[in-house]
């Protein structure tokens, strides 16, 4: 046959005689062959993990127990479970053989999340652009440092010595127009119709820097100031407006704000904030990247230090790490939104983190009711519709160029729960990676079949009086 035929169906005879010789010789065999394909059935790191603490409640879990079971025809009975893996392999083999991947890398890794055990790893320890699948990152170290209940609070301060107004920023990226009609109210309502003295802004939540690291200049990147409204860096201008509807004067019209914190007798006399949950929504449905980055810096808020940032940020995400994936060290946190070229991670690595977001409560609460839904809402709306995957993958979406993620949860078609990182590099088109990703969730997701079983699998066992072959036979 032709050498390029021969080198597209060599994976095809490759996986059928690692399942035909067993996981230990087929990891040899897979070492000793030419082409990369590594469908292994353990990674150290991630089966020593231990077993997955149980829920302590499913009802946060309603999108997964609401879902209608599959019809009995289209699972096969018994045999079905424990052929899930091979059919899953077989499927995988199929889809590595790609022509995609003759000119790009992959790196896959897929964990039984039911049966607390490694389904598939291809690649899955490349160290890899993330894209926005960092926000899943940005998300988990956001509720398990701050809490579930965390409020990004923007407090309006009146010292009572000199009527001085300050505005502590909360970089709440949802901050409107509305919540500065609220605080100007605040201050008619405490005595104030006129400012003598400029308004400060107490800006020490975060540091300076207006840009990510690693950000490109030409980008459409959000605006990395503390204090914003309606997600724009338009504060002065619109506070500016708000006191005048309220009647506030101040000198010459022009409303002057200068960066100090509030004095030490100064008191709070209004609030406005919004929940870490109206954050996650649209920074995991839509990939909204001012929400991560706002997560972000109130990460490395949480350190206590003024002007805190990346690198304070960074450290609360390397501790979640270490207790998701023990012995992890092939990533690198750049910033909270994927943007930056600088992050890197693995394919292991995201599932390790997925895997213990599923075995706690509070993090599974908050962030899976917040991914796409395949086939169904955010990025993920368009895809796969009418195909198994549709409405069976909870999953982040990543791009940059070059580069596409797909990283989450996925039904498997025995009602296993399963945790999956796709990340495709060095892609000319974003439509070749999503197209790969989704047949991957389609192998992930699809009925299994007779046709899908070995025949010997299928064979009627012999009656109790017929004689029995021998094992060489």
């Amino acid at each position: 046959m032709p050498r390029s035929t021969a080198r597209r169906a060599l994976p095809h005879l490759l996986a059928a005689a690692l399942l035909s010789i067993g996981p230990a010789a087929a990891t040899a065999a897979a070492a000793e062959s030419p082409e990369p394909l590594r469908l292994s059935a353990s990674l150290g790191p991630l089966e020593s993990l231990g077993p997955l603490r149980p829920l302590k409640s499913l009802e946060t879990l309603k999108p997964l127990k609401s879902l209608e079971p599959l019809s009995p025809a289209a699972v096969l009975p018994d045999s079905a479970p424990a052929a899930y893996p091979d059919v899953l392999r077989r499927r995988a083999a199929a889809l590595l053989a790609d022509t995609l991947l003759d000119y790009s890398q992959v790196g896959i890794c897929v964990y039984d999340l039911t049966a607390d055990s490694l389904l598939l790893a291809h690649g899955a320890r490349q160290c890899l652009r993330p894209a926005s699948c960092q926000k899943i990152v940005t998300a988990a170290a956001a509720v398990a440092t701050l809490g579930s209940d965390y409020r990004l609070t923007t407090t309006l301060l009146l010292d009572p010595a000199d009527s001085t107004v300050t505005v502590r920023a909360g970089f709440d990226p949802l901050l409107a127009t509305d919540d500065l009609r609220a605080f100007a109210t605040a201050l008619r309502r405490a005595g104030i119709d006129s400012l003598r003295h400029p308004i400060g802004l107490d800006l020490t939540l975060k540091d300076t820097l207006r840009m990510g690291w690693g950000w490109c200049w030409d980008d459409d990147n959000p605006p990395l100031a503390p204090l914003l409204c309606n997600g724009r860096d338009e504060f002065h201008a619109r506070f500016a407006a708000a006191l005048r509807e309220a009647g506030i004067l101040h000198p010459d019209s022009a409303l002057i704000l200068r960066p100090a914190p509030a004095a030490p007798g100064a008191q709070p006399i209004a609030e406005r904030s919004h929940t870490i949950q109206q954050v996650l929504q649209p920074m995991l449905k839509r990939s909204d990247n001012l929400m991560a980055e706002a997560l972000f810096y109130h990460l490395a808020a949480a350190s206590r230090k003024p002007y805190a940032g990346r690198r304070e940020a960074a450290d609360a995400i390397a501790a979640l790490l270490r207790r998701a994936h023990p012995g992890a060290t092939h990533y690198k946190v750049a910033d909270g939104s994927g943007l930056s070229l600088y992050n890197r991670t693995t394919p292991e690595t995201l599932v390790a983190l997925l895997r213990h977001v599923w075995g706690d409560a509070t993090l599974c609460g908050a962030i899976f009711p917040a991914l796409p839904i395949m086939g169904h809402d955010g990025t993920l709306r368009r895809r796969c519709r009418g195909q198994s995957a549709d409405r069976r993958v909870w999953a982040k979406t990543g791009t940059l160029d070059g580069v596409s993620t797909l990283a989450g949860y996925a039904m498997a078609p025995n009602g296993h729960r399963l945790a999956f990182a796709v990340m495709n590099q060095g892609i000319l088109r974003n439509a070749d990676a999503h197209r790969f990703q989704d047949s991957l969730c389609n192998a992930l997701t699809a009925p299994l079949r007779p046709s899908d079983i070995e025949p010997d699998a299928l064979a009627e066992p012999p009656a109790a009086d017929e004689p029995q072959p021998n094992a060489g036979e």
